[in-house]
């Protein structure tokens, strides 16, 4: 199966009934790229000058430009993404301003899929090249660049982090086991997973992690959480291995995908091995990780590197304000007949 590899660092679902297998790739990924999408546009927009439509000085005619078409792309995102995922999320303050703009506007009547419909087309025209005027006004406030640059604070902090996080990892570990597991819930439970659900059983797997044999080996983890209006929450997971203790990538996220869907979802769960389709990757960073290994390292690069993308344009709210993402080590619990040293 050759597709783009932003895809397959999305949420997937491998299926096999027996006859043939299959994957499917979840909305969250289609989603997230419409929200760059609108990005995008939103940022050529705020550099442009000129208007998106020129109006004859008799109004009996309009002319649209380049930036005409933008616009509609800009609107039709807006309006996809509105009808669901953007209820669970702060988009960015770029986003924000339009967002804010084109609803106060009151358009939805005049506007169909982007293109002007209707009649009195011309003040439909004007009311668009005045939003353009209006957004540029209000992103080249003072405030608003301020406010931008904290939004992104936190993503950049997110990819800071997780990647000294590495350094350290790699430094006392020469070869690490790269696993990567998405977890969630299957179609029959996933609708009644709320944010605390979903925080209290990754909690309950990582307590269990500390004491049970078959995570022994695991070094630590990097984590994502996510929601999506088909898929719901689910869990992007990166466990990092000693790799001079643990072999057989593959059969250990199998493993550990087990362990999720049936002793702490109690078979409600789901699960995406991605170690069992490495070959899909243009650049792997999953299995055997050997200090030095310029390949490997940045295909483990791109893979944490989408972790925190995904909160650049819109970012997961859960409440109380709740983390949506996280990283640490995972030390096993002492025995008590163990000596101290």
């Amino acid at each position: 199966m050759n597709l783009p590899e932003e895809y397959l660092l999305s949420h997937v679902e491998y299926h096999d009934d027996g006859v043939q297998s299959y994957s499917i790739i979840s909305d969250d990924n289609m989603l997230r790229d419409k929200a760059e999408q609108l990005d995008k546009y939103l940022k050529v927009l705020g550099k442009g000058k000129s208007l998106p439509f020129t109006v004859s000085y008799d109004r009996k005619g309009y002319k649209p430009h380049t930036s005409a078409s933008l616009l509609r792309d800009a609107i039709c995102c807006l309006e996809r993404l509105q009808k669901d995922y953007l209820r669970t999320r702060l988009v960015n303050p770029r986003i924000a301003a339009f967002q804010r703009l084109l609803n106060n506007a009151d358009l939805c009547a005049r506007i169909h899929e982007g293109k002007i419909v209707g009649v009195d087309q011309i003040t439909t025209a004007e009311s668009l090249n005045k939003l353009i005027l209006d957004y540029r006004t209000a992103i080249s406030q003072a405030g608003f660049k301020k406010e931008y640059l904290k939004y992104k604070r936190a993503s950049i902090k997110n990819l800071k982090g997780v990647l000294n996080y590495l350094r350290h990892m790699q430094s006392r570990y020469s070869r690490l086991l790269i696993l990567r597991v998405d977890l969630s819930w299957n179609d029959e439970h996933k609708s009644d997973v709320t944010a605390d659900i979903a925080r209290q059983c990754r909690q309950h797997l990582f307590r269990n992690m500390k004491k049970n044999p078959l995570f022994r080996n695991v070094l630590g983890t990097v984590w994502k959480l996510e929601y999506a209006p088909a898929r719901k929450f689910h869990y992007h997971m990166l466990f990092l291995v000693n790799g001079h203790k643990a072999r057989q990538d593959v059969n250990l996220a199998r493993a550990f995908g087990e362990y999720w869907k049936k002793h702490i979802t109690e078979s409600k769960g789901h699960y995406y091995n991605c170690n069992a389709h490495k070959d899909d990757y243009e650049d792997c960073g999953l299995g055997k990780l050997e200090r030095g290994n310029s390949s490997m390292e940045k295909g483990l690069l791109k893979a944490v590197s989408y972790m925190t993308k995904i909160d650049a344009c819109a970012r997961l709210v859960l409440p109380g304000n709740a983390r949506t993402f996280g990283r640490g080590e995972i030390k096993a619990l002492k025995t008590k007949n163990k000596r101290r040293r």
